[in-house]
């Protein structure tokens, strides 16, 4: 898994494009490019990089001192790394990239129902805590508001590019959506700030706040409002009619001010207060609330791994099958996780992978299963994924009536789960008898 490597050279590499045509820095956008270039090197998923880059190239171009011949540069040293690892591949093995087999049989058609399930999984739940997704996008309408145009339209379309570009792909996992976290904390941490920076300012000596209860404004302030024309707009940004000074003492009237009375100051002091210590515990809420929600997942995905693909009684199957059958051709209703976690030899899939939306069938067909499986070399079948019990798991691959003898029990297991609730589950291995 790779989404660590991937999201750190995302995210530096956008960094870098940012600043580099900000800054007007011809480096700093090629090691963006090239940053770009290593994301499609660890995962193909960095093709994504290529329309946030180009869009950075749009809304930042002005004062970027961009050159056209900078265009096919960035795009040579993006595709450089994998350029190179591809030759690699050519002279060593004469093939090019896995990726091409996986592209082949991809395809972007989907149900109504698979395209649901993808939207839960990767937008609601993509991020280990939905308040994470909540606040991201209030945080996207907060910018719009704020007419932080820019900044929506990167922060959002680096979410939106693997939110969209997963729920059109052949599976999907929540770890699809790492390398947009970034762009969602850069939005909660605008979300957060800024609200803070309104809100002193709103309760300042000078503030809203201040302007209506009748405060006077202060020495500083009163001369800026005073030398200011009609209609400029103030310290607040607001376009508010200034009362014209005497034309005899333009100045005087500011300097002189009369300021806030003193319980009026400690008041619009304990309101700033109040509100950085709010939106302060309302930041430490939201990430101790992701902490704790992930934790809480961890642990249940652990739980339920340790029952639902296998856990201890698959364990023990194993065991017995390398002291017994070493190396033996065997099938499984545990499908890969009991080959990659325990099982050294190869291994027949009796369920479909995986079991909620498959994308891989299973190898051996629910006819006649016990045939076909002797005929294909698998002397024993372990079972044990189902608390429903193992006769069951034998009744849906169809071994049941005249093909129940045709396999012998061997050897079972009974292990207790706490999780999703107290449990025992058998895990048993059979013999595939010869047909007949």
């Amino acid at each position: 898994m790779t989404e660590g490597l991937f999201t750190f050279l995302f995210a530096a590499g956008i960094y870098l494009l940012l600043t580099g045509f900000k800054r007007a820095s011809l480096p700093r956008r090629t090691l963006g490019a090239i940053a770009g270039g290593l994301c499609f090197l660890v995962r193909w998923e960095g093709l994504l990089f290529l329309p946030l880059m180009v869009l950075i190239a749009i809304i930042y171009f002005k004062d970027s001192e961009f050159k056209w011949w900078e265009a096919p540069v960035m795009l040579f040293v993006f595709g450089l790394p994998m350029g190179i690892y591809i030759a690699r591949n050519l002279i060593v093995t004469g093939k090019t990239t896995s990726y091409i087999g996986e592209f082949r049989d991809y395809s972007i058609k989907v149900s109504y129902q698979v395209l649901k399930h993808r939207t839960k999984v990767l937008v609601w739940e993509g991020l280990s805590d939905s308040l994470y997704v909540v606040l991201f996008f209030l945080g996207s309408l907060y910018l719009l508001l704020r007419k932080k145009w820019k900044a929506f339209l990167l922060a959002g379309g680096w979410y939106a590019l693997f939110a969209g570009f997963h729920l059109f792909w052949y599976y999907a996992y929540e770890r699809f959506m790492a390398p947009a976290v970034p762009a969602v904390a850069l939005v909660l941490g605008f979300l957060f700030v800024d609200l803070a920076a309104l809100s002193w300012k709103f309760f300042s000596d000078s503030g809203w706040v201040a302007r209506k209860l009748g405060a006077p404004p202060d020495s500083a302030a009163g001369e800026a409002e005073a030398g200011a024309p009609d209609g400029a707009p103030t310290e607040e940004g607001s376009l508010e009619p200034s009362v014209p000074a005497a034309p005899d003492r333009p100045r005087r009237a500011g300097r002189h001010a009369r300021r806030a009375s003193p319980g009026l100051k400690t008041g619009l002091r304990a309101a700033q207060v109040v509100c950085l210590v709010l939106l302060a515990a309302l930041l430490a809420t939201t990430v101790w609330h992701g902490l704790a929600r992930a934790d809480l997942v961890i642990k249940q995905n652990y739980l339920a791994f340790a029952d639902d693909h296998g856990g201890r009684g698959m364990e023990q199957a194993a065991d017995w099958l390398n002291r017994n059958a070493p190396g033996q051709l065997v099938a499984a209703d545990a499908g890969p996780y009991f080959e990659w976690l325990y099982y050294p030899g190869d291994v027949l899939y009796m369920r479909p992978v995986p079991w909620d939306l498959p994308v891989e069938a299973a190898d051996v067909a629910y006819q006649d299963a016990p045939r076909l499986l002797y005929e294909r070399g698998v002397h024993y079948l372990v079972i044990g994924q189902t608390e429903k019990g193992v006769a069951d798991e034998l009744k849906l691959f169809g071994i049941v009536g005249i093909y129940r003898p045709e396999i012998r029990e061997v050897k079972r297991w009974v292990n207790h789960y706490s999780y999703p609730k107290p449990h025992d589950l058998a895990t048993v291995i059979f013999e595939v008898l010869p047909p007949g």
